[in-house]
């Protein structure tokens, strides 16, 4: 059920040391075959504030010979950050600051991806119209993601140990009928398929009696999407369809921001958040498709 619960676990004192609260939530399933999904965020602290220094056996019998006590001094531990997750978004171009500065798509695109990335994303781009040497450094490829080689081409551009945590396709709004054109038949039945299956997104498994966080590919919830997706087998056999609130989207919540919105608005085409997603249904704008549960941890 879409709702946020808290959780209070009886733990050992030391294990509830290391534990903030749990926060558990769920999306709308669309078709999940009777499963529940639900999304577990937990956040580990350190150990202790401070750690206690190394006691040996030459530190104790010194200090034991010069009459003092033997106490450790504590050493104060530096926080580590966590690792920055990995967002593809097909359609997009994240273009170096030298070639945003002369307007249009790039300038758009990359006002949009700029926020992402201080949320915590590395965020790599793919379209077929602009090349990759007018793109930030290693972070955007130029091909068509409907391509037999598109897999390839991910691969030797981004690095073949690359796994992305988010995909979007395409941004929020597009004309109507431009899904089902624009895609293939092979981008739907192959590639979403083979993204999963060739290790390019996160799998869904469980651990410690909750589903962990799987990758997500999101799409701009457009009328007659839905039906199409459900209907083709291959996709179906390796996701779940989602329906998802604005804030489910990473694109979208960083592109949300007062700050970006203004920016946006500031340009020549005007694309904010709202107007790109004015006909994208008002509760529901996202779809997601997350990875079904793997057979062997069913």
């Amino acid at each position: 059920h879409p709702a946020v619960n808290s959780y209070c676990l009886p733990l050992s004192p030391t294990v509830s040391r290391f534990l903030q609260p749990v926060k558990v939530y769920s999306s709308t399933p669309i078709h999940s075959a009777g499963l529940m999904l639900k999304y577990v965020e937990a956040t580990l602290v350190e150990e202790s504030e401070f750690v206690t220094g190394p006691d040996t056996a030459e530190s104790a019998s010194t200090a034991a010979a010069s009459g003092t006590s033997a106490k450790a001094e504590p050493t104060k531990k530096s926080p580590k950050k966590a690792p920055k997750k990995k967002a593809l978004i097909i359609g997009m171009f994240y273009a170096n600051a030298k070639r945003a500065s002369e307007g249009g798509q790039a300038q758009r695109d990359r006002v949009r991806i700029l926020p992402m990335e201080k949320d915590g994303y590395d965020v790599y781009t793919v379209d077929n119209t602009h090349h990759q040497e007018q793109g930030e450094d290693g972070r955007h490829l130029h091909c068509n993601a409907c391509s037999p080689r598109f897999m390839r081409e991910l691969r030797d551009r981004f690095g073949a140990q690359i796994q992305f945590d988010c995909i979007h396709i395409d941004y929020f709004r597009s004309p109507a009928g431009w899904f089902k054109t624009r895609w293939s038949m092979h981008f739907w039945q192959r590639t979403l398929p083979a993204l999963l299956e060739e290790g390019l997104l996160k799998p869904r498994h469980k651990s410690g009696g909750y589903g962990h966080n799987p990758s997500m590919i999101v799409l701009p919830n457009q009328p007659g999407l839905e039906d199409f997706l459900l209907q083709i087998d291959e996709t179906m056999a390796s996701f779940e369809v989602w329906k998802l609130a604005k804030k489910k989207n990473p694109l979208y919540k960083a592109s949300d921001l007062a700050h970006v919105t203004q920016e946006l608005s500031s340009l020549r085409d005007k694309h904010t958040n709202l107007t790109e997603c004015r006909d994208l249904d008002r509760l529901h704008p996202f779809l997601g498709l997350y990875p079904r549960l793997l057979k062997k941890h069913r």
